[in-house]
């Protein structure tokens, strides 16, 4: 199933995300779109998730957040404009989001950097992307 997402007219819109936010989101979506959920019988994790679309994204200024969303442990794309880019937000439709001023959020907590990423998985995502 593919997830579309338009960004209507409006207060959110105007003045809550950029113009560069939208585009970022909705490139997300093509990305996510055309990625397993599954690789080797495993769930694709929001860590290795986020360093996927973030690379495929070809942009200069966001980069990985590793930290915890509420009490998950979870990765996210943080954008110039200091909204969050979640690609695998948890427990919530639809999964690629953009979420306003999250920096400033209690929601999420930035923490130290993993060291856990599992390359195979990266490394059959681009295959399944169509890049390996």
């Amino acid at each position: 199933m593919t997830a579309r997402l338009r960004l209507g007219a409006g207060w959110y819109s105007d003045e809550l995300f950029s113009a560069s936010d939208a585009r970022l989101l909705a490139r997300a979506i093509e990305i996510v779109d055309r990625l397993p959920g599954k690789v080797d019988g495993e769930y694709v994790r929001c860590h290795e998730l986020a360093r996927f679309v973030l690379r495929h994204l070809e942009v200069q200024g966001p980069f990985v957040v590793d930290g915890k969303r509420d009490c998950y442990e979870h990765s996210w794309v943080m954008l110039p404009t200091r909204n969050v880019l979640d690609v695998y937000v948890p427990g919530h439709l639809p999964q690629v989001a953009l979420v306003a001023g999250a920096s400033l959020s209690p929601r999420f907590r930035s923490g130290p950097m993993r060291t856990d990423i599992r390359e195979g998985v990266l490394a059959a995502l681009e295959v399944a992307y169509g890049g390996g």
